[in-house]
């Protein structure tokens, strides 16, 4: 479940700043890391104290309440009001004013993080139930075929199976397995598409095949944020 937080500058005992979180813990509310040069300028100068407002909502609840107190209060940087919040909330990305320097930092940041277990479930939490339009998908599908990584990765398997053949068996499973219809759904069994096979998936998304299949197979519980079997007609 998911919670909604506030941050109150001591100095005005006024909100500065709307959050939300998943842990039960609370961590993300009392976390100094990850904030804005705004939020520490007025965390530094002035102090605060954490408002839980709302907790135990569903994640799609939270960030709609989210979007609600920002517009509420109002953005420091869009001169509404007196939020160090540079987004509008919801998926902490609408109206975003983001400056060239701070997405390098961004960057860079990423770069070199390591994702504990939390991030990832957050992370996963986040994208439950999300849609992403044809357009979109076709540029998730061009960036990771243009990657370097992705170069590399198809250099290093062509190099591991120069010469290498498989029996006409495996070539009759491999072709059956490729040609299997498969369902994509979210963490929450909610249908998105019905994909003609694995390699359609790969091809369109840059989604493994073999982790795809391994999730049809039972081996996996998920992959990519998504939940895969095999459609039965």
């Amino acid at each position: 479940m998911a919670y909604l937080y506030r941050h109150i500058r001591l100095d005005k005992n006024q909100p500065f700043y709307i959050g939300i979180g998943s842990s039960e813990y609370y961590n993300r509310a009392y976390r100094h890391k990850q904030r804005s040069d705004l939020w520490k300028r007025i965390a530094s100068k002035a102090g605060y104290r954490v408002e839980i407002l709302l907790d135990d909502l569903t994640w799609n609840e939270v960030c709609e309440k989210e979007k609600e107190f920002i517009k509420l209060y109002g953005r420091i940087d869009l001169k509404t009001g007196c939020l160090a919040n540079m987004t509008d909330g919801g998926d902490g990305a609408i109206n975003v004013i983001i400056s060239k320097e701070h997405r390098e930092k961004v960057a860079e940041a990423n770069r070199k993080r390591i994702f504990t277990e939390e991030d990832r479930k957050n992370i996963s939490i986040r994208h439950t139930g999300r849609k992403k339009s044809d357009e979109a998908k076709k540029k998730l599908s061009e960036s990771l075929r243009n990657s370097q990584k992705f170069k590399d990765a198809i250099k290093r398997n062509s190099e591991n199976f120069k010469g290498f053949k498989h029996s006409e068996e495996t070539k009759r499973k491999l072709s059956e397995l490729r040609s299997k219809k498969i369902i994509q759904k979210t963490l929450d069994d909610e249908l998105i598409k019905i994909w003609g096979s694995a390699r359609e998936i790969q091809k369109e998304l840059g989604f493994s095949q073999g982790n795809i299949s391994r999730c049809c197979n039972g081996e996996y519980g998920k992959s990519n944020g998504y939940k895969w079997e095999y459609y039965k007609q």
